[in-house]
């Protein structure tokens, strides 16, 4: 019992204990009332609770402040994500000569890829800045970059002059 008081889930435990009778939290056995369940579940909540925020707090919330950085070596675009600035994970290595079209999103030439294309998303998600869509037909994939580096869009499209559109 001393336990119970101490913990901070007691207080929840007093204002349960303090409600009126209602079926959800009292149960009849033998004949009277009883509410042992909640002192005994009670105070195993706040150890759970702590330990999933910490699994948040270091797993789940440094997800969320992403950034993407190209790199344009020998005809390959390498793409690595930065997650809270501080953790860096190699994700691809494309070669340029396997997009069959390089384009703005919104654009009339990414129209006959439209359907049946999975979409891979290396781009920021910036609603201000369009990404840049990248076509590999024979691989059916449509794939998403922030091309913003005005040196790397002019090194692509050295490379695949007449797939790249700028409009």
């Amino acid at each position: 019992i001393s336990y119970i008081i101490a913990s901070p889930p007691a207080v929840i435990v007093v204002i349960l204990l303090m409600m009126p009778p209602s079926p959800m939290i009292f149960r009849e056995i033998g004949g009277r009332r009883s509410c042992h369940t909640f002192v005994i579940f009670i105070p195993l909540l706040l150890p759970l609770g702590l330990i999933v925020g910490l699994v948040e707090w270091f797993f789940i919330l440094p997800r969320f402040d992403v950034e993407y950085e190209y790199s344009f070596v020998n005809g390959e675009i390498d793409i690595d994500v930065i997650y809270s600035k501080e953790k860096r994970k190699h994700l691809e290595s494309i070669d340029v000569d396997t997009f069959e079209c390089v384009a703005v999103y919104g654009s009339h030439e990414l129209d006959r890829f439209q359907h049946d294309f999975a979409v891979v998303d290396y781009s920021a998600l910036d609603p201000e800045r369009k990404p840049y869509v990248c076509v590999q037909a024979k691989e059916r994939r449509l794939i998403y970059l922030q091309l913003e580096d005005k040196e790397l869009k002019d090194a692509i499209k050295n490379r695949i002059p007449r797939k790249f559109f700028d409009y």
